[in-house]
């Protein structure tokens, strides 16, 4: 009788521990198993992160990415000129419209009627998005993605440092992105010409149409003034290169 008591003790200590081997493999098995979605070899979705789930980087203005309403008016100043007012804000309401083709030709005609002088300029031509990032310091994917349509002027000899180009932004608030971009950092190079550079390069906006200026500073003061005349309200100016002999 006690060695049938005995057998009986042993196999329910034996029973118990068994029921602990089970329960503890069956805890384990979401990782080592490889049932849990975390193990290396695993092809099932994979949260990454999105647009607005906080872990994406916001770009900044001059960075080459675009981001948000264009953030503050931060330009790259690298003749030592002034950064604008800083507000970094735009103009919601504008008497601009139409074409930037028919905006910047009347600008022309406009600074033309000042009787200051300036090298011959073509028409106003288009800029392609393939070129944009060297026409207008927007490379192509932010002009595709910020830019309904844009034209520019500037001299066909490249030891004339003029040029003026008009922007169509798809909204208000990508004007304002597109102005910063091209203001800041890695955007519109104020040395590309010959042995030759503006004395003053700037940038404006009104409504969705943004204004760039590079000349010498009576010509982008003159261009400022008409500007603000035909837009009625206008957005703050960035100073993006200005050359204080």
């Amino acid at each position: 009788m006690r060695t049938m008591v005995i057998k009986r003790s042993i196999c329910i200590a034996l029973a118990f521990v068994m029921i602990l081997v089970i329960a503890a493999c069956a805890g384990d098995g979401g990782t080592a198993g490889g049932g849990g979605g975390n193990s290396g070899n695993n092809t099932g979705d994979v949260s990454r992160p999105g647009p607005g789930d906080g872990n994406t980087p916001t770009p900044t203005p001059g960075g080459g990415d675009s981001g948000g309403t264009g953030g503050t008016d931060t330009p790259s100043t690298p003749g030592g000129g002034d950064s604008g007012s800083g507000s970094g804000g735009g103009s919601s309401s504008t008497n601009l419209s139409g074409p930037p083709g028919d905006i910047l030709a009347k600008l022309l005609a406009d600074i033309a009627e000042t009787g200051v002088e300036l090298p011959m300029l073509p028409p106003p031509m288009e800029v392609m998005p393939d070129v944009s990032e060297n026409t207008i310091g927007l490379n192509t994917a932010d002009f595709e993605r910020l830019v309904e349509t844009a034209v520019h002027s500037m001299p066909l000899i490249g030891t004339f440092a003029h040029q003026f180009i008009v922007i169509l932004a798809k909204s208000d608030s990508d004007a304002v992105t597109v102005k910063n971009l091209i203001s800041g950092d890695g955007g519109y190079d104020p040395m590309k010409w010959i042995c030759v550079w503006p004395e003053m390069v700037v940038a404006v906006e009104s409504g969705p149409y943004v204004l760039l200026v590079a000349s010498r500073h009576e010509v982008v003061e003159i261009a400022l003034e008409a500007f603000a005349a035909d837009a009625g309200n206008t957005g703050s100016v960035n100073t993006i290169y200005e050359f204080i002999p």
